[in-house]
C-alpha cells in the first residue's frame, strides 16, 4: 500500500499527538495501523491515507487529538437524526483527515481568478500538459499559470488537485457574489462584524450570517471592478457580508489549486480563499491550520453551556480521530450530553466495539449496495460498512439510522434500491429509519444531472413496500416524505419540512397520542426549539480568556 502512505516533515504541537492503541509490528519493520480495513502499512515518519494517524517511534500515533477545523451549532435533523431528541441542537465538530478516499474542496464549476481571466477549476485542472495519477484522483502540473492573490499579487500555481468526492458540501452565499460550493474545513478569509479588522482564516463550517469576507478591489489584474453597493470598503479590499450557508449533500469530481506563495491564497471567484487541503503534501498544511483547540472537557463545558443536548462528530469520519472522539464522549456523558457519530461505518471489528460503546446514536453514510461503486467512488469497500450497520443493531444499544445520497445512474436504479432496501428489512429490521437524500436542486453536476424529486419518492415507496417503517426523503421540501408517521394508525406524528419541525402527536415518552403505538428513537419529552439555525461558535478564544 505505498500509494497510500506519505512521508511528513510538519509536526503538529505536541499536545495534538497521542499514542493509539490498534496497531501490531510487521517483519519487515513498518507498522500496521489497525482502525480500518485499509490496514496502512508505514514506515516511522510515514502517515496513512487518512492523513492524521502516522507511524512514529515504531508505534502508530493519532497526530490531530484536540484540535477541529471548525465548531457549528446546528439542528440534529442535519445529522441527519429524525427519531434522536426531535428539534435539539448538536454542537458539531471534525478534524482533519478521513479514510475514505473523497475529500476535497471546491466544485467543477468553480471560477479562479487567474491572469488569464477567469477560468473553472475544472478547466485549469484539464489544460495542465502533465498529470500524476494519485490516490483515486490526480495531480496536475500546470506549467505556467498564475493566478491572484487576496493581497492583488500575481502568485504560481504550483499544482491542480482533483479527486472524486462523496459527502457534504456548504454553499457559500455572500452579497454582490456568485455562490460557492466548498467542503465543511476548506479555508475562507474572513472577518466577524464585531472586530473588522481582524481577519483570518476560517472554514467554512465555522461562517455564519456575522460573517464578512475580502474580497480585492481589482480582479484578475485586467481592470474588473466590484459593484461595492452593500459593502465595506477598506481601502485595499471590500468586505461583504455572508448571506446564507447551506448544507447540500453531493457526489463527484472537486479539485483545488496550491499557490506558490507565502500567503497561500487565490480567489474563487472573487472571494479570497487559502490554499487548499489537498490530497498532496498541503495536507500537511490543513494539520497546520486546525483553527479550534479544545480538550474534551473543554468540549462538554461548551456544549453544557451553549444548551446543546449532544455533540457531534462529523465533517470528517470520527473513525480516523477515534481517541478524541472517545475522550469527549466520556466527558460530555458525565454532564447528560449524548454524542453521535457521522460515520462512512469503515471500520474494523475491535476498534469499532470500543468506538461504540461510547456513542449513543449514529448516522451511517450507506453510500450504494455494490462493491463496485465502493470502489470506483470511495476506494474503499462495502462489506465492512454492512458489518458495522449489523454490529449495531446486534450487539449496541446505540440508536442509528442510515443515509444514502441517490446519484442519478450511479446507485437509484430500481434493482439496487429493492435489494438495499430488502437487505436492511431482513438484517436490520424494519424500525431502523432510513434517508434517502437528493442533489442541491440549484446545483449541477459535471457529469450526472440532478436527483430528481421523483426519484426520491420512487425510493421510499419501494423502501415501504419491502417493510420498512420509517423511511425519509432529504434536502428536499416534501413534507409527505420528511414526515413520521405511525405504522399502525397512520397518523402524521412529526411533520417535517426539510430540517423545521410542523405538528407534533408524540407523547413524551415517543408514543403515538392517538393509537399509543410505541415509535422507535430517543425522545425525551417535548420536541425542542432550536429550529433551522446553524451557529458558528470559536471555543479557542473563549478558553484562552478564561484561563
Amino acid at each position: 500500500m505505498a500509494d497510500e502512505t506519505e512521508s511528513v516533515s510538519l509536526r503538529p504541537p505536541e499536545g495534538s499527538i497521542v499514542d493509539t492503541r490498534y496497531w501490531h509490528l510487521l517483519d519487515d519493520g513498518r507498522v500496521q495501523c489497525d482502525v480500518c480495513p485499509r490496514a496502512c502499512k508505514l514506515h516511522d515518519g510515514q502517515r496513512g491515507l487518512c492523513f492524521v494517524r502516522g507511524a512514529e517511534a515504531g508505534r502508530i500515533k493519532l497526530f490531530s487529538y484536540g484540535r477541529s477545523s471548525g465548531f457549528c451549532i446546528d439542528p440534529i435533523e442535519k445529522k441527519p437524526l429524525n427519531h434522536f431528541l426531535p428539534g435539539t441542537s448538536v454542537l458539531s465538530f471534525g478534524t482533519a483527515g478521513c479514510n475514505l478516499a473523497c475529500k476535497f474542496c471546491l466544485s467543477p464549476d468553480t471560477l479562479v481568478a487567474t491572469t488569464r481571466g477567469m477560468r473553472r477549476i475544472a478547466e485549469l485542472f484539464e489544460s495542465c500538459a502533465e498529470k500524476i495519477s494519485q490516490h483515486g484522483g490526480g495531480i496536475g502540473l500546470p506549467g505556467s499559470l498564475h493566478a491572484w492573490t487576496r493581497g492583488g499579487k500575481q502568485a504560481r500555481v504550483a499544482k491542480v488537485f482533483a479527486h472524486r468526492y462523496s459527502g457534504e458540501l456548504l454553499s457559500l452565499q455572500a452579497a454582490c457574489c456568485p455562490p460557492i460550493l466548498l467542503t465543511p474545513n476548506h479555508k475562507v478569509f474572513a472577518a466577524l462584524w464585531s472586530d473588522l479588522e481582524d481577519v483570518r482564516s476560517i472554514a467554512a463550517a465555522e461562517l455564519t450570517t456575522d460573517h464578512y469576507l475580502v474580497i480585492p478591489r481589482e480582479q484578475a489584474g485586467n481592470g474588473i471592478r466590484i459593484d461595492a453597493a452593500g459593502t465595506l470598503d477598506t481601502g485595499a479590499a471590500l468586505l461583504v457580508n455572508v448571506r446564507r450557508v447551506e448544507q447540500t449533500l453531493y457526489q463527484g469530481p472537486v479539485y483545488n489549486l496550491e499557490i506558490d506563495d507565502p500567503d497561500h491564497s487565490y480567489l474563487a471567484p472573487f472571494v479570497a480563499v487559502s490554499n487548499c487541503q489537498n490530497w498532496d503534501m498541503s495536507k500537511s498544511r490543513e494539520m497546520d491550520t486546525l483553527a479550534d483547540r479544545a480538550s474534551p472537557e473543554e468540549l462538554a463545558d461548551a456544549a453544557d453551556r451553549l444548551g446543546c443536548a449532544s455533540v457531534a462528530f462529523t465533517y470528517n469520519d470520527p473513525v480516523v480521530f477515534m481517541e478524541y472522539a472517545i475522550d469527549t464522549a466520556r466527558a460530555c456523558r458525565a454532564r447528560g450530553i449524548r454524542s453521535v457519530a457521522v460515520t462512512a461505518g469503515y471500520m474494523c471489528a475491535e476498534p469499532r466495539a470500543e468506538f461504540y460503546r461510547h456513542m449513543d446514536a449514529a448516522n451511517v453514510d450507506l453510500k450504494a449496495f455494490t462493491e463496485r461503486f465502493y470502489y470506483k467512488v470511495c476506494g474503499g469497500a462495502l462489506a465492512p460498512v454492512l458489518e458495522t450497520l449489523e454490529y449495531l443493531k446486534r450487539e449496541t444499544t446505540v440508536w442509528f439510522e442510515i443515509t444514502t445520497l441517490l446519484i442519478p445512474g450511479e446507485n437509484d436504479s430500481d434493482d439496487e434500491l429493492d435489494r438495499l432496501t430488502r437487505w436492511i428489512a431482513d438484517r436490520l429490521g424494519p424500525d431502523v429509519p432510513l434517508h434517502f437524500t437528493a442533489f442541491h436542486p440549484d446545483w449541477k453536476m459535471l457529469d450526472k444531472p440532478r436527483t430528481p424529486s421523483a426519484t426520491l419518492t420512487r425510493a421510499r415507496h419501494i423502501a415501504l413496500a419491502n417493510g420498512l417503517r420509517y423511511v425519509y426523503t432529504g434536502n428536499v421540501h416534501d413534507r409527505e416524505g420528511g414526515s413520521t408517521y405511525c405504522p399502525h394508525c397512520h397518523t402524521r406524528l412529526i411533520e417535517r419540512d426539510w430540517y423545521e419541525l410542523g405538528e407534533w402527536k408524540l407523547t413524551d415518552t415517543g408514543g403515538c397520542r392517538r393509537c399509543g403505538a410505541a415509535i422507535p428513537g430517543v425522545f425525551a419529552g417535548p420536541p425542542g426549539d432550536w429550529g433551522t439555525r446553524r451557529l458558528g461558535v470559536r471555543l479557542a478564544a473563549r478558553v484562552e480568556t478564561a484561563r
